[in-house]
């Protein structure tokens, strides 16, 4: 549903009545002049929300915990995963990790240790030949602290994701300015912790949400909720999932959005500076 942005009204534009985006749960998004309305959303209608995001893309969102059980981790992966592996580029030894095969389930496993070593956390993604099964599954708790790939200590921006070939994704590409790859937190589902958030404000100035093309009201909401929180928040747009870009197309978008953000950065310090020194007059 669109209707007349209030905003725009007044300044004597959106005469077609149609820039204000409505949307089921009663929000609002101008993607003219960037009007938001946010809904008094309740306890039910965020549960009825998971309960809807999970029927439509069959994800376990990181709120339900399962049994970790798996019959037999391999760093032994087949063939034809390690050329989809390959294909995004993607070494299954990476920085960060390793990444496991479950030979009975047919996943490829991501897992999380704690601090004693014990899996406390798995995120699997199905290779199988099963359309009916989900793409991706967790099981463990994630409440942990927040897994970031990448560098931390060489850039100012982390990639919010969906899952960790994504965030893999981005972390393999080589930051010109820095040396090292750009950096990724994978949210292992659709909904950000809170708490994982708060520290990640302690390790960058800036975030930028790369979601699904269908996530794109979401990734709307999680920057209006986190925009006080960082220097600067972004969203990223994309007409593929993260996951389908080719190498160059991830490139591109992954430099051309820390430019950006960079950009905001500096222009933030100068404006702080400005009115430092305007004060330092009186």
């Amino acid at each position: 549903m669109k209707k007349q942005c209030p905003r725009c009204a007044s300044y004597g534009k959106d005469t077609r009545k149609d820039n204000l985006h409505v949307y089921p749960d009663g929000s609002c998004y101008c993607f003219s002049c960037k009007l938001y309305i946010a809904s008094p959303l309740t306890q039910e209608n965020i549960s009825n929300q998971i309960k809807k995001m999970e029927e439509t893309k069959n994800i376990i969102v990181p709120e339900q915990e399962t049994e970790i059980n798996f019959s037999k981790l391999t760093t032994k992966i087949p063939s034809h995963v390690r050329n989809y592996l390959a294909s995004k580029y993607i070494d299954p030894n990476f920085r960060h990790g390793t990444l496991y095969w479950d030979e009975k389930d047919e996943f490829l496993v991501y897992p999380v240790h704690d601090a004693d070593g014990k899996i406390v956390f798995a995120s699997c993604r199905y290779f199988g030949k099963n359309p009916e099964h989900p793409r991706y599954v967790n099981k463990g708790s994630y409440k942990y602290n927040p897994v970031v790939f990448g560098e931390e200590d060489k850039t100012n921006v982390v990639f919010v994701v969906e899952d960790f070939l994504s965030a893999l994704r981005i972390a393999s590409i080589k930051n010109p300015a820095s040396g090292g790859g750009y950096c990724a937190y994978p949210m292992f589902g659709s909904i950000p912790y809170s708490s994982h958030m708060l520290k990640l404000t302690g390790l960058f100035l800036a975030c930028a949400f790369f979601l699904d093309p269908d996530k794109r009201y979401d990734s709307y909401k999680y920057k209006m909720a986190w925009q006080h929180s960082f220097e600067a928040v972004d969203v990223v747009f994309s007409p593929k999932d993260p996951n389908d870009l080719t190498p160059l197309e991830l490139k591109n978008i992954i430099e051309t959005t820390v430019s950006d953000i960079e950009r905001k950065l500096f222009n933030n310090y100068q404006y702080d500076n400005s009115k430092a020194d305007l004060g330092s007059i009186y």
